[in-house]
């Protein structure tokens, strides 16, 4: 009984783990692209690519978390909980550890996007409108 749920766990997981791989990499990609813009738009994006370097190490500390989750999971499945009732304890103990590193690495880069990378964009998104509007010459009226 255990084992079962141990084992569509870690079907879930592999399988929400590959589409928030997926997601994070989409999100870099388009950063790539909009850095690429705002040069092309001679925008200054330092700043835009120190923090895509940060976003990039959180996802990287991401992967790294969620292969020791799966390691976890998979020790986990492979104790009988009957004959090993303690190696089994020590290991659901050591998956829902692991288990609560991976929530906080995805929260970390969930609020480093909001609190960081979109308040950039904006910026930049607002400094390129105020460069766009069209310029008013003194005394025509």
């Amino acid at each position: 009984p255990a084992q079962a749920k141990g084992k569509l766990l870690s079907v879930g997981i592999t399988k929400s783990n590959t589409e928030r791989v997926a997601a994070y990499a989409k999100i870099s990609t388009g950063l790539d692209k909009i850095i690429a813009k705002l040069k092309d738009a001679d925008f200054d994006t330092k700043d835009l690519q120190i923090q895509k370097t940060e976003l990039q190490r959180l996802i990287t500390t991401y992967n790294t978390d969620v292969a020791s989750y799966q390691t976890a999971l998979s020790d986990l499945n492979d104790i009988d909980c009957m004959t090993d009732p303690a190696g089994f304890k020590s290991s659901l103990e050591a998956a829902r550890a692991a288990r609560a590193v991976v929530a906080k690495d995805a929260l970390a880069i969930r609020t480093y996007i909001t609190g960081t990378i979109q308040p950039t964009l904006k910026e930049a998104r607002t400094t390129l409108a105020k460069d766009d509007t069209p310029k008013t010459t003194e005394g025509a009226q």
